[in-house]
């Protein structure tokens, strides 16, 4: 009883972040344990989170984990078009083998791709198992995977190749940001109006709150 309750309650944090058009849709192996506390789409994830953290230093040039913004960023990720899945829909245990898992759950994620994918949504697979298996077997069904080669998962010291084969996929490796500041939270409304459209425009940008009053050496 208590996994049905998880997983209803991990399936309902998805959802909540899901675009009505999704641009690029990510797919990783498994969620973390039940247990655990942890998941992409949770708000209050309190150590870890490398797959979340790690995916923001890309998108938004993000240089340190702000995990009480984390709302902040599942909202930009879901205004911008990002989401992600996993190839298989429960945890996996320690020993299991993971490309078999993952090809046992293929056409489950055919199913779900299928929902989720319009013609113009570029698929991104996450760590070696999910691109081994997953490859040739997505674009034979004509899904728009772009990774031609496997981006590992950014733990056990491959954070830093994550970060750029990653940049260099979606292009943001040689890219500036676009810094949107503002003085006070009162002003994100009207602000992130600026953000959309940069996003419209591909141009990526990067949030900051910050008072000249209360902090200048940072602001400055």
């Amino acid at each position: 009883m208590a996994t049905i309750y998880e997983d209803t309650r991990h399936e309902k944090a998805r959802k909540k972040y899901e675009p009505e058009h999704i641009k690029v849709l990510f797919v990783a192996i498994a969620p973390p344990p039940f247990d655990s506390g942890r998941f992409f789409y949770f708000e209050d994830v309190t150590k870890d989170d490398l797959l979340f953290w790690g995916t923001m230093k890309v998108l938004y040039g993000i240089c340190k984990v702000d995990r009480s913004r984390k709302r902040e960023f599942l909202s930009r990720f879901k205004r911008d078009g990002y989401h992600l899945i996993d190839a298989v829909g429960s945890p996996l245990p320690n020993g299991t083998n993971k490309e078999k898992e993952i090809g046992d759950s293929l056409n489950g994620l055919k199913s779900k791709l299928k929902v989720l994918c319009k013609p113009d949504t570029r698929i991104i697979l996450i760590s070696r198992a999910v691109y081994d298996v997953c490859f040739h077997a997505l674009k034979e069904e004509g899904f728009n995977v772009i990774n031609k080669e496997m981006i590992p998962f950014p733990a056990f010291g491959n954070a830093l190749k994550f970060h750029q084969k990653l940049a260099h996929l979606l292009d943001m490796d040689g890219n500036s940001l676009v810094s949107i500041v503002m003085g006070s939270d009162s002003d994100l409304d009207i602000m992130n109006e600026a953000a959309k459209a940069l996003a419209e425009f591909g141009i990526p940008y990067e949030i900051d709150i910050t008072s000249a009053h209360r902090s200048p050496a940072r602001t400055s």
